[in-house]
């Protein structure tokens, strides 16, 4: 029959370790793992899947939401001048004469177009921001290639 073992004589260096090994940020401050909880919890304000829905199939059938960034007034203005900037970009390249400019020119023709088309399909997308901008760089070509030729 084996005895078991004396625990009355244990030295601190046989002692088995009672202090919690450090866990999230410290461990990995003291160049230890961090440990992963156990069990899987969705991430906060999110809901778990309902039993019997396909795996991605949550999101689908949630309504879709309209991310509002700016009041409908400043929404409404933004087109405007996107219209505006449009129109004069398209009028000033028309008064261009792309056959006499040179190759720096014909880019820049180039440019002013791409921009334009870019711009339109900002406002279908309803991005104002960035078809102001690209309206406003297209305007901005298109008026110095006017004046040159």
């Amino acid at each position: 029959m084996v005895a078991p073992p004396d625990t009355k004589d244990r030295s601190p260096a046989t002692a088995p370790e009672t202090e919690p090994k450090p866990t999230g940020r410290t461990a990995a401050k003291d160049g230890g793992t961090p440990e992963r909880p156990s069990k899987a919890e969705p991430p906060k304000g999110e809901t778990p899947a309902k039993p019997g829905t396909p795996p991605g199939r949550e999101d689908a059938q949630r309504p879709a939401g309209t991310l509002q960034t700016m009041p409908p007034g400043t929404q409404a203005e933004m087109d405007r001048q996107v219209q505006s900037l449009l129109a004069q970009a398209t009028r000033d390249l028309g008064r261009v004469n792309y056959s006499v400019l040179n190759a720096d020119g014909k880019g820049q023709y180039e440019t002013a177009r791409r921009f334009i088309e870019q711009a339109q399909q900002a406002v279908k997308e309803q991005n104002l921001t960035l078809a102001l901008r690209l309206a406003d760089n297209a305007a901005t070509i298109a008026s110095v290639l006017a004046g040159r030729s």
